[in-house]
């Protein structure tokens, strides 16, 4: 009657420990082998991108880099594509090389007043760009010429080159065009990304 009692216990204490191994190995545990398929590769997580935090700083720096200094433009709360668009254009404007990193825009050299005057914050009393102008680059369609029917924003950058020169139609599509000039030829079409998505466009 003795052993019986026992083995109820030992019986009871192994199913308690192995039902408590079994949960804490389920929850720990990854899949690295099927029977089915062999071993399975695991997927990595997606890393979360790294948010600015809205203010914009610009510095040099020359650490850990063997004396040749880059300037770092970090702080900008953007998606990586557009983040590297911007990284693109700033380095056309300052005629050099750069990357982005971790979120951090960096451009070969010296180049902090450049930048600064670039990326500049605006102010409700003087906006560089006009927002409702912006967003009718990415509504409104070419209501003439050999692209009539285009979304502006799609119209080529040589065709505006032409207007240009030959002189912006009067009124507001002459404001429109003006304004998709200067986008296009300073390499500033990331501008219009965020406001193509939100009128559906890919």
């Amino acid at each position: 009657m003795s052993n019986k009692r026992s083995d109820n216990r030992n019986n009871s204490l192994s199913n308690n420990i192995s039902n408590h191994v079994s949960d804490n190995v389920s929850k720990n545990s990854r899949l690295v082998y099927s029977t089915e398929t062999g071993r399975v590769k695991e997927t990595a997580p997606d890393p979360a991108r790294k948010k600015g935090d809205g203010i914009v700083r610009i510095r040099r720096e020359t650490k850990g880099r063997k004396g040749k200094g880059v300037t770092t433009v970090s702080g900008v709360d953007l998606a990586p594509d557009d983040l590297k668009a911007l990284a693109k254009s700033l380095k056309q404007i300052c005629g050099t090389g750069g990357s982005v990193k971790d979120g951090v825009i960096e451009i070969q050299g010296d180049h902090r007043d450049k930048l600064k005057t670039e990326l500049e914050v605006d102010t409700e009393q003087e906006r560089p760009f006009d927002p409702q102008l912006l967003k009718e680059l990415v509504s409104v369609r070419m209501p003439f010429g050999r692209f009539k029917d285009r979304i502006l924003a799609d119209l080529p950058e040589p065709y505006l080159v032409w207007f240009c020169g030959e002189g912006f139609p009067r009124g507001r599509l002459g404001e429109q065009l003006a304004l998709l000039y200067q986008i296009k030829v300073n390499g500033l079409e990331y501008l219009l990304k965020p406001l193509r998505r939100e009128s559906g466009d890919p």
